[in-house]
């Protein structure tokens, strides 16, 4: 299984840090790359401010057709962007475009009219392959006034032509219950899409 897995900011880093070590533990042969694979640093790429991206306009133009290459010639399995989303989804796009797996997270209009939190996945068709609605939406979400998140309803397992994916979103990970749930379903890999670093870091 081939891996892009794409952070473009130190907490972002830190998180993705921690999906590659557990992808590895579970998938010891996985290849896994990312920005600093193709030569890039991150404290070049993390630059906040319109000023400041404009002064380094043709830095970042340079990054994405390094990046875009790289998908094309490396064929990644999965393409997993965790934060910097200026350049990840378009990124993500061209990643889509040559029948790599895609997973993101968004707000979601459900068909019944509610808003769910949720993790797509897309295959390479550029299908639909499972979505994961957020089972523990946080008091701020459910009581939001703009747009209320319900809560989902159960795990989810994809199953794909590198193993078994399953879904977690940010609050989840602090609940035994679906953990256990998981624990079922047997899944090879969890995307774990988190506003935070659910502690993985201690």
């Amino acid at each position: 299984m081939k891996v892009l897995l794409l952070a473009g900011e130190e907490s972002g880093v830190l998180y993705a840090n921690q999906i590659r070590a557990e992808i590895l533990r579970r998938c010891p042969d996985a290849e896994i790359r990312g920005y600093e694979d193709c030569g890039f640093q991150i404290g070049d790429l993390a630059v906040m401010g319109f000023f400041q991206v404009l002064k380094k306009i043709f830095y970042f133009l340079g990054v994405k057709r390094t990046m875009e290459k790289a998908i094309g010639e490396w064929k990644p399995d999965v393409v997993c962007t965790v934060d910097y989303p200026g350049l990840n989804l378009k990124l993500a796009a061209y990643a889509k475009r040559h029948r790599c797996y895609l997973v993101y997270g968004t707000m979601r209009n459900r068909e019944d009219g509610k808003w769910a939190n949720s993790s797509i996945m897309i295959d390479r068709d550029g299908d639909v392959a499972g979505v994961y609605d957020k089972v523990y939406p946080t008091d701020g979400e459910i009581v939001s006034t703009e747009r209320p998140i319900v809560p989902g309803k159960g795990p989810v397992v994809v199953d794909t032509d590198f193993g078994r994916v399953g879904f977690l979103i940010c609050f989840d990970v602090n609940f035994r219950e679906l953990a256990h749930e998981y624990a079922k379903l047997k899944p090879d890999v969890l995307f774990f899409s988190s506003h935070f670093d659910g502690d993985f870091a201690r």
